[in-house]
């Protein structure tokens, strides 16, 4: 599993030390919920607190979900996101590991608008065949969001979309997908809309699929 360069500097746990430090994952220490998993307070032999974000569902969205939590919050440093400090990879575990914070805000941004967000990267990731940071890129196009949200204004968006789903008779469908991954990553998490609500547009989007192959 290839990490970007600064995903060398987050610790990587083993799941001996997690279940030692959530209890085996007791209910107890279940703090928030969100739609790729539980989160658990842990708690260290030292007496470090940590948040254990423990991810379930699909596999392969599971592992997509893991690997662009970790490629995004490892090279993302801001005061309103929680910080990464490690991951736990055990069969099939998918773990995410973070600094615990006593204020609340833990369950804001590792409940549903984290996972919002991480979804947004996710269908980007499909729409653009990029990934969430490539290293080996120029500054301006090396972070999908930003480049996403740059050919939008620039009045690029065709360029967005992988040429392998180009001229497929898909594009208006492709384009109301792009508008809700966008919302999904919006920088204000307070218009980030609720999983539900993607579920919805998401849903329009397959009907009028329908009804333009009927």
């Amino acid at each position: 599993m290839l990490f970007p360069n600064n995903a060398s500097e987050i610790k990587n746990f083993t799941i001996s030390e997690l279940l030692k430090a959530t209890d085996n994952f007791s209910q107890a220490n279940i703090v928030g919920c969100g739609g790729f998993g539980l989160v658990y307070k842990a708690t260290l032999a030292n007496g470090t607190k940590l948040a254990v974000k423990k991810l379930s569902g699909d596999f392969g969205m599971m592992e997509r979900e893991f690997k662009a939590e970790v490629e995004v919050l490892s090279t993302a440093q801001h005061e309103n996101l929680v910080s990464l400090q490690g991951y736990c990879v055990h069969n099939g575990f998918r773990l995410l590991i973070y600094s615990y914070m006593e204020n609340g805000s833990l369950d804001y941004w590792l409940h549903e608008k984290r996972d919002v967000y991480s979804f947004g990267v996710v269908m980007l990731e499909l729409l653009s065949g990029k990934r969430p940071v490539e290293v080996f890129k120029p500054k301006m196009s090396r972070e999908l969001v930003g480049w996403v949200h740059h050919m939008r204004s620039e009045g690029k968006q065709e360029q967005i979309f992988d040429p392998i789903l180009r001229g497929k008779g898909y594009e208006q469908e492709m384009v109301k997908v792009l508008d809700v991954a966008c919302m999904c990553v919006n920088h204000n998490p307070m218009k980030r809309p609720t999983i539900q609500e993607v579920v919805d547009w998401l849903k329009t989007v397959g009907s009028l699929r329908d009804q333009n192959k009927s």
